[in-house]
């Protein structure tokens, strides 16, 4: 909203997509900028629509702020993203680096305006976004395999169970913990 207003970026068709707490005050905002010809809000999607939503996208955004929670959490957007090789931008959480790595643009915590200037950036620069779109879908490729996700599921499970399992044999122990 603020590459429209403030910087007159009238080339920005800018969707917003969920139902989340914030939705009524981003409305809210729109309008009082007076930029609500550039901004669509979908609400909830799920599913086709929000692949074929997705599939729209120059680039993503996500503005979710820093705190001790979103730092703490994985967002299913920047999967979403990188899987749909859809480059992106968003502050610098800890988790969102930790997924995302080189495949997104990083602006300062909680400072709108650099968010701003990111997005810009990177709507410039479609070299750029070619290359990111590749580095998360590549990303994406090589971390979100169910083979590895299920051996890590499973090694969590036999922890909390006590069980350990003798990997040349296939054979089952339970181990006892103190406590």
């Amino acid at each position: 909203l603020e590459l429209v207003k403030v910087r007159g970026r009238d080339d920005i068709q800018c969707a917003i997509v969920g139902s989340g707490t914030e939705l009524e005050s981003l409305k809210k905002l729109a309008s009082e900028l007076g930029v609500s010809d550039h901004v669509t809000f979908t609400g909830f999607m799920t599913g086709e629509p929000l692949l074929r939503a997705f599939s729209s996208f120059d680039i993503g955004v996500i503005p979710d702020p820093k705190n001790i929670y979103n730092d703490s959490i994985s967002m299913n957007k920047v999967f979403e993203y990188m899987t749909l090789a859809i480059p992106f931008v968003q502050f610098d959480l800890v988790e969102g680096r930790n997924a995302a790595g080189d495949a997104a643009v990083y602006a300062k915590n909680n400072d709108p305006l650099d968010l701003a200037d990111r997005i810009a950036d990177l709507l410039d620069a479609s070299a750029r976004r070619v290359a990111l779109a590749r580095a998360g879908r590549a990303r994406a490729a090589a971390l979100l395999r169910w083979d590895l996700e299920r051996a890590m599921l499973l090694a969590a499970y036999r922890r909390a169970l006590g069980v350990s399992t003798d990997a040349a044999t296939g054979e089952r122990e339970v181990v006892k913990t103190a406590g």
